[in-house]
């Protein structure tokens, strides 16, 4: 069974416990609460589901939560597999490729994340608009998988433009202010089921 099969075959497993929601949360070190304002709430560890990583750092929960989060349907993802704990980027990208395949179309990825600018302090957020990847390894190696879009994909603009012009509008945040933040994500991005 190759790697896209896997992903295929825990999105169906999923789908059959939370349905398709339009929004996903890769939820960070620190932010795993998030997960208590989803309400109802299905709660699906990731052991329940086939070939799901198992998310190995400490705080992160290993599991999946759908239901409502301010009236738009979401899945967050408590919980991931990092590329340093010697898992290869078939793991890591795994979740996210389940979303995909679930109808996912606004996806909000957070991260514990430090700088050198002597202005931030702990817990508050910050809005990463690029990155260099100097992992020496790519997540597109291998065969492509046209169900998750082309070959190559245009790197210029990856991360949205109008959903960052969403966050810049409402300026510096802490962790618990990112619900505002995504109710207005979702408000102006996602489809309305």
């Amino acid at each position: 069974m190759g790697d896209f099969e896997r992903v295929e075959e825990a999105a169906a497993a999923l789908k059959g416990r939370v349905g398709m929601p339009a929004i996903g949360i890769v939820l960070g070190s620190g932010l795993g609460d998030l997960v208590d304002l989803i309400d109802p709430a299905v709660s699906v560890p990731y052991g329940e589901l086939p070939h799901w990583p198992v998310a190995q750092v400490e705080g992160h929960a290993g599991r999946a939560v759908a239901g409502m989060l301010r009236g738009r349907p979401v899945i967050a993802l408590a919980g991931r597999s990092h590329f340093y704990e010697g898992v290869g980027v078939a793991a890591v990208t795994f979740a996210v490729r389940v979303l995909a395949i679930l109808g996912v179309r606004v996806l909000v990825l957070t991260n514990a994340a430090g700088g050198i600018n002597t202005a931030f302090t702990q817990g508050a957020l910050m809005l990463i608009d690029d990155h260099i990847n100097m992992l020496g390894t790519n997540p597109l190696v291998g065969p492509n998988v046209d169900e998750l879009g082309v070959r190559f994909p245009d790197m210029t603009y990856v991360y949205d433009r109008g959903g960052k012009k969403v966050f810049q509008r409402v300026g510096p945040v802490h962790e618990d202010e990112l619900v505002r933040l995504l109710d207005k994500l979702s408000a102006e991005k996602a489809p309305e089921k």
